[in-house]
């Protein structure tokens, strides 16, 4: 699914992927494919990040009777903002690899990012789960004005567990 989003008067594209055209974006698209490393690699911080690692995750999920979505915001054929969406069989989802490159933050992409990506998912789960360091106040907030409410802290990691509810 493709769309576009307005932000400051700017057109930007987005689209909504499941892992097959997510795999087919990234062959007809070299230029999308190093974006989306560069972006993953700086919040990883795994210099040498490759795109083909997330296949390899995806098809993990995949043996564990899981789908995977993935969200972009671009432009130009740059990544701005991204995540992914994990769905067991039982309509629960896991949100992760939410990233916005570090020439768009603090503009509100965060924010947008996760209320597209959630109201596009609305029919494929009932809840989303996700991890946030309790350190990182400007994801929290964007969290937070996302519909995420606290569930509790996790010991193991001492990350915030946050939790959205579709309605």
């Amino acid at each position: 699914m493709k769309g576009f989003i307005i932000n400051k008067k700017i057109k930007y594209n987005y689209i909504l992927l499941d892992l097959h055209n997510f795999v087919k974006w990234i062959q007809e698209n070299k230029k999308i494919r190093k974006s989306i490393e560069k972006i993953i690699s700086i919040h990883r911080d795994q210099v040498n990040f490759k795109i083909i690692n997330l296949i390899y995750e995806a098809f993990e999920d995949i043996e564990n009777n899981k789908n995977t979505y993935y969200f972009f915001i671009y432009k130009n054929n740059e990544i701005i903002t991204s995540c992914r969406l994990i769905i067991d069989n039982k309509k629960n989802a896991y949100m992760n690899m939410t990233h916005t490159n570090i020439k768009y933050r603090n503009l509100g992409f965060c924010k947008r990012n996760k209320s597209k990506f959630i109201s596009l998912m609305k029919d494929k789960c009932k809840k989303i789960i996700l991890d946030v360091d309790k350190k990182n106040k400007n994801a929290i907030k964007c969290n937070i004005s996302s519909g995420f409410i606290f569930s509790k802290i996790n010991k193991k990691s001492n990350n915030y567990k946050m939790i959205f509810y579709y309605k």
